[in-house]
């Protein structure tokens, strides 16, 4: 199934569990990132658990590289960090040049990130 975390084609209270990892929180706006806790709450059962995951901010000031390139077995990755403090959204770029075929794609993605 594939759909849009803001409007979940499910019933309501079905979930005794809902997880969410890998840092896919906060891709929206702060109005729609209400908008998919509000969804969330509304399958979760009343004594339902809710486990998120979400990037650490504090962790990044300190640790913050704007550029990185690692080489794996078939490609090289470029990533490209640009962080707006003031709204602590993170725009990452993923960049792959795959070895053998000579290939480059990317990847471009902006979320907010929430202290705790």
């Amino acid at each position: 199934m594939c759909d849009d975390i803001r409007y979940l084609p499910l019933r309501p209270n079905l979930f005794h569990h809902v997880i969410n990892f890998w840092t896919s929180f906060g891709f929206f706006s702060e109005k729609e990132n209400g908008v998919v806790l509000k969804e969330i709450v509304r399958v979760l059962r009343k004594e339902g658990t809710f486990v998120i995951e979400i990037a650490n901010p504090e962790w990044l000031i300190i640790n913050f590289q704007d550029k990185d390139w690692r080489e794996r077995n078939d490609f090289y990755m470029l990533t490209d960090h640009s962080f707006n403090w003031k709204d602590k959204r993170n725009v990452t770029r993923w960049v792959f040049i795959d070895k053998r075929r000579r290939e480059i794609r990317e990847i471009t993605f902006d979320h907010r990130l929430y202290s705790l």
